[in-house]
């Protein structure tokens, strides 16, 4: 199906390049530059969008794996390349990208919030070390974190949530004390609630601070912050 920009099969979506200069509004050689950085690094791959001559499947083929031919990936059936199996009003096959599945299942779980929440609290940082998602592991439980970095030498752990909802299997409040235990045991500065919406759900950072109170055996108590509009322009 075609969307004027943009094109989708069975709901995944692809892009041209014509699609990115339209789009985000860029001169041809910027998004020449663009789309090649993310082939280089395997964000995205290049193909064409073609359907098998026996059974019509439509499906994105990998530019390397289409020659003369190319073989069905429903049927297994070998299809000429030739007029007919691609989009009726493109005189030749158009080249198409698509997201790299790693990526798509990134985006599709939310995975790219807590990588945004540690680019904003690292911005104009002098030192940043950043881990993907921590377990903090003690003799009778394992504690999961979003977020685990240290900017400038202050440790900042917490977590990221694209709903605003911070929970654990019995609710708010043990996701709390399971936050609070592990800020201890890593000797946090700071528990950062970061998420995409305007407001984390009512009480969430209260909960925190009780926890914090409850638990926090020793040392400076870390700082508890709000990390709102994670990834918005505005």
């Amino acid at each position: 199906m075609t969307y004027g920009i943009g094109y989708a099969i069975r709901s995944e979506g692809f892009t041209s390049l014509e699609d990115i200069i339209n789009g985000l509004n860029l001169e041809a050689g910027e998004a020449r530059q663009l789309m090649d950085r993310l082939l280089l690094i395997n964000v995205v791959k290049r193909g064409f969008l073609l359907s098998c001559a026996r059974c019509r499947w439509e499906a994105f083929y990998r530019i390397e794996h289409v020659g003369p031919t190319f073989t069905c990936q429903a049927c297994e059936h070998v299809s000429p390349l030739t007029h007919g199996r691609w989009y009726k009003e493109d005189p030749e096959p158009h080249i198409y990208y698509a997201l790299d599945q790693v990526v798509r299942n990134l985006l599709n779980q939310h995975g790219y919030l807590p990588i945004l929440a540690a680019a904003e609290l690292g911005k104009d940082a002098r030192s940043v070390l950043w881990t993907s998602e921590f377990s903090v592991v003690t003799d009778s439980d394992s504690i999961e974190l979003d977020l685990c970095l240290i900017v400038d030498g202050r440790i900042i752990v917490g977590e990221a949530k694209s709903n605003g909802i911070l929970k654990a299997e019995h609710g708010t409040q043990e996701a709390a004390k399971r936050l609070a235990e592990a800020a201890h045991i890593l000797t946090a500065d700071e528990i950062v609630l970061a998420t995409t919406k305007e407001r984390w759900a009512a009480g969430t950072a209260t909960l925190v601070a009780q926890a914090l109170d409850t638990h926090w055996k020793r040392g400076p108590r870390p700082r508890l912050r709000e990390l709102l509009n994670v990834g918005s322009d505005s």
